[in-house]
């Protein structure tokens, strides 16, 4: 009984607390519910990244749908691949508050309109879902999704954005639009793709306000560039109503930067297993300073010695320089005429950045190879200037062999592109010892020679058929063909070559250089793109040996590295640079093709490495001495013996030797003495007659003509006396003084024609022997060279 009491009491408490909250909690009504009359996209077209509203209109279904507006919240829902709304927003209008004009606040009303706002349009699709308390509705935007964006607009990337150091500039980013309907509010942002220390964009947006079908229209940006900026191409990134396009910011610059040029002090001559002194020296040709500059010297053959191979320096100004001397030690097994070293250079440029480069020097050492060939190809002489398609060029050359050579089959071929115009292929049955051949042969380039430089070979093989040999040299020729090199740019593989910088011109001076002696290159970069310039370009000399029996490098650059810069190149530009080698005093006569390994920058930022060849023809040094010379005193009218020592000191043979004497008041038999090869490190021995017309000091020259392999005619003159008696005649028979005349008797004539007589016998017998000896020399001589 108690307990059914209590529940009764529970009941009514529980009654009672209900009754009194009812006037404070509204609840809808059951029989009104909510709906989404109408969905609207505020604002124009859409293009990704675009913020925009959505203005949704509401209704009720039956009886009014009322909420409390102080403790209503919407469960608000915006979804779909279109729409990014994790940051929205929105406002609600209610129906009493717009309709009625009693306002009583905080009365139960309708919701009428919400707007959203803070929605991001994605680019990806246009449909959207709207939710509101459990009610959906889907929506299609006017927008323009990615896809479509690629398709319509595009960023013109032809020519580069170009800026200068040192300033504020406008730059214009192209935006085409490719459809056939009007853009309008198209935006565009424009941003580096890394960061640039010194460079700043300062216009963040810029906007086109309308585009029409197949126009181009401009989008200006602002960018600030510091003057210590390096001049470069920097990758950029044009953002067009959310479309990435890939763009080029080029920063000119008339300012070099921090570059660091190695060269050495003198032209030293190394002794293997020696240790010398050797300065090298390092100038910042840049216009900027470099620091904390590292140099290591690197090589397997060279020891430093009492000190260590790094150095470091803390500031190297703008055209500054300073020397670092160090012991070299050649290792004493080197057996190469020069020895590569490494430099490698560490600093940081004004900019801060870590700046890497790698030059070489080279020591001439004196532990050269001995000089050997059967035949030599000589005086190489390629064309210089630039030629076109069709235009005709010379290549000349010389071939000798210093003790003959059989069955010569010489053939002068072009690579691709390149071929002959007059006879390319020469056969000589025999070639004599110390004979020497010219020859020259005209080529022309094709359509489908390229723009660059182009090795012409010249081959000769002889000797037997069962063992041939073989040597080959090399000229070259710059060739310059535009159209060709645009079928290149449309080829897909080759559009990303970029500018192409050849050897536009090169000149050796002397043009045939010696061995042993300096020699002056002046090359021509030519940059042979209509349009696009060049960055940042480098060049390396390197050697490439042909031919046996050679070592080490033929040339060595005096006082300077192997390496060449220039900081631009514009289009169509030839830039000069000058470099003086060293030839080895051992390097064979021959033509030596040197390349040059390039690397440089196009204008969007691509790396381009291509290889050019030029040949530098050498040729070994000859030298004629004069020994003592040997004449007898001589009578008038009587032969007189005359010698003289001839030695060859060079280190070549030479052909065509021609030895005479000039003077006045004597006559010379047996003058003039011809020489086919006179062989290197070999004499030979001048004995002609002089007789005398004249007595007392008589002067003369002994006269060697010869020909040097460049052509050029030399002379050798030495001055020579010697003293000529008067003929002596018998003495007249005299009378002591005081004695009287007595007559005498008629004497005999016989003796005096008798001693007469004896001596025009001796001095016969005199002579013919002294000419026979010279008969048999000659008879000799001419015997050796049909030989």
């Amino acid at each position: 009984m108690n307990k059914k009491k209590k529940w009764l009491n529970k009941c009514m408490v529980l009654f009672i607390c209900v009754a009194l909250l009812l006037p404070v909690i509204t609840i809808p009504t059951m029989a009104g519910s909510l709906v989404i009359t109408d969905v609207k996209q505020g604002g124009g077209e859409l293009f990704k990244d675009d913020n925009f509203s959505l203005i949704i209109k509401l209704a009720s279904e039956g009886s009014a749908y009322e909420v409390k507006k102080s403790d209503y919240v919407p469960n608000i829902s915006v979804f779909g691949s279109a729409v990014d709304s994790s940051n929205m927003t929105y406002d609600i209008k209610w129906w009493k508050e717009e309709h009625s004009d009693t306002k009583i606040p905080d009365e139960p009303d309708s919701p009428e309109e919400i707007i959203v706002r803070g929605l991001v349009y994605t680019g990806q699709g246009k449909k959207v879902t709207v939710g509101i308390d459990g009610v959906f509705k889907e929506l299609t935007l006017n927008a323009t999704t990615s896809d479509e964006g690629r398709e319509y607009l595009k960023v013109d990337d032809s020519v580069n954005l170009l800026v200068k150091t040192d300033a504020t500039q406008n730059v214009q980013v192209k935006v085409v639009n490719q459809g056939k309907q009007v853009l309008k509010n198209v935006k565009v942002k424009l941003q580096l793709d890394e960061k640039v220390e010194g460079v700043k964009i300062k216009t963040e947006e810029a906007t086109i306000s309308q585009i029409q079908a197949k126009e181009i229209k401009t989008a200006s940006f602002s960018i600030e560039v510091d003057k210590e900026v390096k001049a470069k191409v920097y990758k950029a990134t044009a953002v067009v109503n959310g479309v990435s396009f890939p763009v080029n910011l080029q920063v000119d610059s008339n300012v070099m930067p921090s570059t660091i040029e190695v060269s050495t002090e003198g032209n030293k001559v190394f002794k293997p297993g020696t240790p010398q002194d050797m300065t090298l020296m390092l100038k910042n040709v840049g216009e900027r300073a470099a620091k904390n500059i590292r140099v290591e010297v690197e090589s397997d053959k060279v020891a430093i010695v009492g000190g260590s191979n790094v150095k470091h320096f803390q500031v190297l100004n703008a055209k500054e320089s300073k020397n670092w001397t160090l012991k070299f030690n050649v290792n004493s097994e080197v057996t190469t005429s020069s020895v590569p070293v490494k430099v490698n250079l560490t600093f940081l440029n004004s900019l801060g950045e870590e700046t890497k480069d790698t030059q070489t020097i080279y020591l001439a050492t004196n532990a050269a190879p001995s000089l050997s060939s059967d035949v030599v190809i000589g005086q190489i002489i390629s064309p210089s200037g630039v030629f076109g398609v069709n235009e005709n060029f010379n290549i000349q050359f010389d071939i000798s062999a210093p003790e003959g050579a059989q069955n010569l089959r010489i053939t002068v071929k072009g690579d691709e592109g390149i071929v002959p115009k007059s006879q390319n292929v020469f056969s000589v049955p025999k070639l004599k010892a110390g004979e020497k051949k010219h020859y020259s042969v005209t080529l022309a380039a094709t359509r489908a020679a390229v723009s660059s430089a182009h090795a012409i070979e010249v081959a000769i093989e002889y000797g037997t058929s069962d063992k041939p040999l073989t040597i080959n040299q090399f000229g070259s020729v710059t060739i310059h063909n535009p159209e060709k090199d645009k079928e290149d740019d449309k080829d897909e593989n080759t559009k990303k070559s970029g500018p192409k910088v050849i050897i536009g011109e090169y000149k050796v001076e002397p043009t045939i250089v010696k061995a042993g002696q300096e020699f002056n290159l002046a090359i021509g970069f030519l940059n042979t793109h209509q349009t696009q310039g060049v960055h940042n370009f480098k060049a390396s000399l390197k050697v490439i040996e042909q031919g046996e029996n050679d070592a080490g490098n033929v040339f060595t650059p005096v006082g300077a590295s192997n390496t060449f810069f220039i900081a631009d190149l514009a289009p169509g530009e030839i830039v000069t640079k000058n470099i003086t080698l060293y030839t080895i005093p051992t390097a064979k006569p021959k033509t030596y093709e040197v390349t040059l390994e390039m690397e440089y920058e196009d204008e969007k930022g691509n790396e381009l490495t291509p290889k050019e060849s030029i040949g530098i023809p050498v040729e070994q040094v000859t030298e004629i001495e004069i020994g003592d010379i040997q004449v007898d005193p001589g009578q008038v009218g009587m032969p007189s013996y005359f010698n003289a020592t001839l030695y060859n000191t060079g280190k070549t043979d030479i052909t065509n030797v021609m030895v005479h004497i000039e003077g006045e008041g004597f006559t010379v038999q047996e003058n003039k003495m011809y020489i086919g090869s006179f062989e290197k490190q070999m004499t030979e021995n001048y004995a002609p007659t002089l007789i005398p017309d004249i007595a007392g000091t008589l002067t003369g020259n002994i006269i060697i003509e010869y020909e040097e392999a460049t052509g050029e005619q030399k002379q050798i003159i030495k001055e020579f006396s010697f003293d000529v008696a008067e003929m002596m005649m018998p003495e007249d028979m005299g009378m002591e003084p005081g004695m009287d005349m007595v007559p005498q008797q008629p004497q005999a004539k016989w003796p005096l024609l008798v001693g007469v007589g004896a001596g025009v016998f001796v001095a016969f017998v005199i002579t013919l022997v002294v000419l026979k000896k010279r008969k048999a020399k000659k008879e000799k001589m001419m015997l050796n060279e049909d030989d």
